[in-house]
């Protein structure tokens, strides 16, 4: 697994592999020794049945949008959330309040390249249409709207 965070489901076992997270591992160690096996040359994780389902139910809400591969090799992402709307246009386009117009102006369209609806699948695309929305407001009022 060279792509974090990941997690590849075996029958009766599941390995992951996530750069350091101290409350995550410790997740993991709750698990008896029986059950779980550390790799330090790989740096992955195997859990195995019956605690596999619980850790990575803890591991895709503390590593939203992380990759999920079965058994079968097909491969799964749980999408992070969208940006809700938030008290300020600043933390609406992730940026601090003192950030330079060039920082701005990065976000904006990074944010606008993941939330088109025209780059979402067809059942996103309406909230699509309401993320941009918020984006776009946070932006003019940022900018001036220029």
């Amino acid at each position: 697994m060279k792509t974090y965070p990941t997690a590849t489901q075996g029958l009766g076992f599941t390995r992951f592999a996530f750069p350091f997270n101290g409350a995550m591992v410790d997740e993991i160690k709750a698990v008896p020794v029986a059950f779980r096996n550390y790799d330090p040359a790989t740096r992955i994780w195997t859990v195995s049945a019956p605690y596999a389902k619980r850790i990575l139910d803890l591991f895709l809400r503390r590593f939203p949008g992380a990759d999920v591969i079965d058994d079968k090799g097909a491969r799964s992402s749980a999408s992070p959330p969208p940006p809700k709307a938030l008290a300020t246009p600043h933390a609406t386009l992730y940026v601090l309040p003192s950030a330079p117009r060039e920082v701005i102006e990065a976000s904006y369209k990074a944010l606008v390249k993941k939330y088109h609806p025209d780059r979402l699948p067809e059942p996103e695309r309406a909230q699509g249409n309401a993320v941009l929305a918020r984006i776009n407001v946070a932006y003019a009022q940022l900018t001036g709207g220029r």
